[in-house]
């Protein structure tokens, strides 16, 4: 990842064939503070993939997870994939 030049990624939530998308709609759920918490990575990764441990990390098969720490010992992982066959490798 050293040397190489940040990328800026889409994030588009997935969306059920019904139109529900169950992580914006978990996402509006949770506490201003865990939201903008989460949020900020999930910024942080769009541009500045490809991003590294311990905020990020490949789970396998095009699957990436963000962790983010919250209050209270907490940890929020989102799931999400790279479009395009956009890929980089973990630290």
């Amino acid at each position: 990842m050293a040397g190489e030049p940040p990328q800026r990624i889409p994030v588009v939530f997935y969306r059920t064939a019904s139109g529900r998308e169950a992580v914006r709609d978990w996402l509006r759920d949770l506490e201003d503070a865990d939201r903008q918490a989460i949020g900020q990575d999930l910024m942080r990764v769009r541009y500045r993939w490809p991003v590294g441990m311990p905020l990020c990390r490949a789970l396998g098969d095009g699957l990436w997870e963000v962790r983010t720490s919250l209050p209270g010992g907490r940890i929020a992982r989102v799931i999400f994939c790279v479009p395009g066959g956009v890929t980089a490798k973990s630290k």
